[in-house]
């Protein structure tokens, strides 16, 4: 099956959160490295491949072009993935590519995407892939 976008595919992973703040305000966790390091980096234990622990935030370069990598423990080695930010726009959504570092065979990157909308007076945080 060849898939276009993500909304396209049946291996896909959604999850979301209700913040109770404005977009703009949420929007700027995404903004630099450090910050987004106590987020989308946090840890519940040692980061494990397969498991919910959280993973380690190895760089993010805010912008379309910059990229968005992680690492993960598996079997004992640290793994990185990630890839290439495709979409940045300000206070609504980024996505980026997805894929091991290196390739394990996998033929192309899946792309992950978070996107901000207003709701119930705050900010519904979507990511799916």
């Amino acid at each position: 099956m060849i898939v276009d976008k993500p909304e396209d595919s049946v291996l896909r992973v959604r999850r979301s959160i209700h913040i109770k703040a404005a977009r703009e305000r949420v929007w700027a966790e995404f903004t630099a490295f450090e910050k987004m390091d106590r987020w989308w980096g946090a840890k519940a234990g040692d980061p494990a491949a397969g498991t919910s622990q959280g993973q380690w935030l190895v760089e993010f370069e805010p912008r379309v072009g910059g990229r968005a990598v992680m690492a993960v423990d598996w079997n004992g080695e640290r793994v990185r993935y990630g890839g290439t930010i495709k979409v940045f726009t300000t206070a609504r959504e980024w996505t980026f590519e997805n894929d091991w570092m290196p390739n394990r065979g996998w033929k192309e990157p899946t792309l992950m995407t978070v996107r901000l909308s207003p709701a119930l007076e705050g900010t519904l945080v979507e990511g799916a892939g």
